[in-house]
């Protein structure tokens, strides 16, 4: 048996409820492979003195049908049936002066002979059943026990995080050292062992069986297998029951307990990464809420405490295949993914008030692994309404957030598919905001090319608001190499186009850039336009607290 590493909360409840006389039915309810049982048996040793008349475990995986069950519990308590009376009866007869805790283990595919624990609960009142399953009994008095992945880091950081602190983690080096005694992991390995978790979603079975591949394979080479194969977790072991011997059957067991409707919705809901909201769910997939609570009853789906709907990631990738091999469905629901999340960045892109700018980036922070599938799917298949609606928010976001890195990568990308088509607005504004972010990660020959690539496509054009802001940043990156005399030139063409066009914070910002380009050779004028453009703004309502402007004039 492998280790009892984490679930400490989760222990910590079920002994708990053992121990109160109203619970009489516990239900742990997990996807198959998430470690059910073993917490189920870890559970039971710790309790086991309060039944006085034992804890029994009751394998019910080989039962084809709940015809069998009372005789399947008849067999783990050693019972022999004795005469010609209904074998039910005969059970509940012996139980019913009995102390005893009963382990119901995989009962997910009978659940239609769960009326069968309330006939015995109710007619021995001090026996106890402790069930795993995949899916809810839905009787009367059961206390449900929802189990995810043990504890693993969010994300891939590149430091080295104590393993200590994730049991996850833990699991995969304790079995790594089983399957290889001289298994000493470097740093790296360590990073990519940590990987290896957050592919499987911290699923103990998901982590033996990786694990399980250090005698032949570098963690490195086991991630890459991973990530190209869900088949890849299998194991040839002998004591590992065979439903146990690849995530893959696992799965497939659980999808097959879905009904038809149910099926389309959990591969629809694979376009989203990480999490979702409700109302994302039912815009972008169609899928209701009875739908939605049938499949966390079914423990394909996690509802968190702030409303947010989750999919374990590699049941996530599970259904993802499923997904892959229906080509029109896909095709739809990741249109509709698209012009969602272009809708929703629309409407957070302009905000007058510091707090509803806070909200919309924290509302976009939420959501940016959406974001970025329904970005690059836009960009992927030419989605130009969708890509429009979305540059704006995405480039506040990033630049307020400070994740230039990322942003660069994002409209890198944009230009990169984009650059071959014609020569248009959009593609003008791809080059513009990532010379931006070249220009903030400090790689300035590289912003100057792509600023001054924007600005042609804008002249060409005649854009001429999308020509202001590229002569700002333009003048911004010649403040930055110490060229100020073009910079005030660039900044006033820019500053003259904006009152053109009658663009008040177009030419509240010139003159913001202007107090910067002037910063150093002349304070006195530069405190002229900051305070300029901070009477532009003031009047708009639009004063950021972290602006620049604001800054200088402190």
């Amino acid at each position: 048996m492998t280790p009892f590493l984490g679930r400490e909360k989760e222990l910590k409840k079920i002994i708990k409820l053992l121990g109160e006389p109203s619970c009489r039915l516990i239900t742990l309810i997990g996807p198959g492979g998430i470690g059910k049982t073993r917490l189920a048996l870890q559970s039971a040793a710790e309790k086991i003195e309060d039944f006085t008349n034992g804890v029994y475990f009751v394998p019910l995986d080989p039962l084809s049908s709940s015809d069998f069950l009372i005789s399947a519990i008849a067999e783990a308590l050693k019972f022999s049936f004795y005469s010609q009376i209904k074998e039910k009866v005969q059970l509940i007869n012996y139980l019913k002066e009995k102390e005893t805790l009963l382990i119901l283990d995989n009962f997910e595919h009978l659940i239609e002979g769960a009326s069968i624990i309330s006939e015995i609960l109710s007619q021995a009142p001090r026996v106890k059943i402790l069930v795993t399953s995949r899916e809810l009994l839905n009787l009367k008095g059961e206390w449900v026990v929802q189990l995810g992945g043990l504890e693993v880091p969010e994300k891939p950081g590149k430091e080295v995080i104590n393993v200590g602190d994730y049991s996850a983690v833990q699991l995969f080096l304790h079995n790594a050292r089983r399957m290889k005694a001289d298994a000493l992991l470097s740093e790296d390995e360590r990073r990519y062992a940590i990987r290896i978790c957050q592919l499987v979603g911290g699923m103990p079975l998901g982590i033996e069986i990786a694990s399980s591949w250090v005698r032949t394979l570098s963690c490195k080479e086991i991630v890459q297998e991973i990530e190209k194969n869900l088949d890849f977790l299998s194991t040839s072991l002998r004591d590992m029951p065979e439903r146990h011997r690849s995530l893959r059957a696992i799965f497939d067991s659980s999808w097959d307990l879905l009904t038809k409707q149910e099926q389309e919705a959990f591969m629809k809901l694979s376009v989203f990464r990480n999490n979702f909201t409700r109302e994302a769910a039912e815009n972008v997939t169609g899928v209701s809420l009875a739908i939605l609570t049938a499949l966390i009853d079914k423990s394909l789906l996690h509802r968190d405490s702030s409303g947010r709907y989750k999919i374990l990631e590699i049941l996530r990738k599970y259904a993802e295949a499923k997904l892959d091999e229906n080509p029109k469905i896909k095709d739809n629901i990741c249109n509709l993914l698209s012009r969602y999340y272009a809708d929703f960045l629309h409407r957070r892109e302009k905000h007058s008030e510091i707090e509803e700018e806070k909200n919309a980036l924290e509302d976009i922070g939420e959501e940016i692994e959406n974001i970025r599938v329904a970005w690059r799917w836009a960009l992927e298949h030419n989605r130009e309404e969708d890509i429009e609606k979305s540059i704006g928010a995405l480039f506040n976001f990033y630049d307020r957030r400070g994740r230039y890195r990322e942003a660069e990568e994002m409209f890198g990308y944009g230009v990169n598919k984009l650059q071959k088509g014609e020569r248009n607005k959009i593609i003008g504004k791809m080059l513009l905001h990532q010379g931006w972010f070249s220009f903030r990660l400090g790689n300035l020959k590289k912003a100057k090319i792509l600023i001054e690539k924007s600005l042609t496509v804008f002249s060409d054009l005649n854009l001429r608001k999308e020509m202001s802001y590229a002569l700002r940043y333009k003048g911004m990156m010649l403040i930055e190499l110490g060229n100020y005399a073009d910079a005030k030139e660039c900044i006033t063409e820019g500053l003259n186009i904006s009152k053109d066009i009658k663009d008040k914070e177009g030419i509240a910002s010139s003159y913001n850039y202007l107090g910067a380009a002037y910063y150093v050779e002349d304070l006195n004028k530069s405190k002229e336009f900051f305070q300029e453009g901070l009477k532009i703004y003031t009047e708009m309502i639009m004063m950021k607290p972290d602006s620049f402007l604001v800054r200088a004039l402190r």
